[in-house]
């Protein structure tokens, strides 16, 4: 059984965060191996250190150990959500807007699941990517959305 991550946890988890001086940058939940994985991404305007993740890891530990988000065992990161950060929510989309964005979709779109392009629109329903390949803007909704990150420019 996986962990599931209800929206009632994902808002404690968050103003949890939010409490300690954080920002919440995302919340992912899945499997590595036989491993249940929760990864929590946190973010400040300075930058994050390894003692905030500490903090942040402390208190989120004890917010879950009462709220049991799994039957099993599983395994808790916090970290920033660093140059290649995921892109959760349409606010997050919109923080971006300009620049590159790798995804992945739950099913193929123009004969295509993954894709490279410049994130050109924001709506309330999904995003526009100028790419390459096919050539013309692809519009993807966030609910055909499995996995997207910024692609870091040096």
């Amino acid at each position: 059984m996986g962990i599931h991550i209800h929206s009632k946890l994902i808002e404690l988890l968050t103003n949890e965060i939010t409490a300690l001086g954080f920002d919440c940058a995302g919340i992912a939940q899945g499997q590595e191996g036989k491993a249940q994985v929760l990864r929590v991404y946190i973010d400040k305007l300075e930058g994050i250190t390894l003692d905030d993740c500490v903090a942040v890891t402390r208190q989120l530990s004890r917010v879950l150990d009462v709220e049991e988000p799994t039957a099993g065992k599983y395994r808790l990161e916090v970290s920033s959500p660093g140059l290649d950060r995921p892109l959760f929510t349409p606010a997050h989309y919109r923080r971006f807007v300009g620049q590159t964005v790798k995804l992945k979709t739950h099913t193929p779109i123009q004969g295509q699941k993954h894709f490279v392009g410049i994130l050109s629109e924001v709506s309330d329903t999904g995003i526009v990517l100028s790419v390459a390949s096919p050539g013309e803007p692809v519009s993807i909704a966030f609910s055909d959305i499995d996995k997207a990150n910024l692609v870091p420019t040096y």
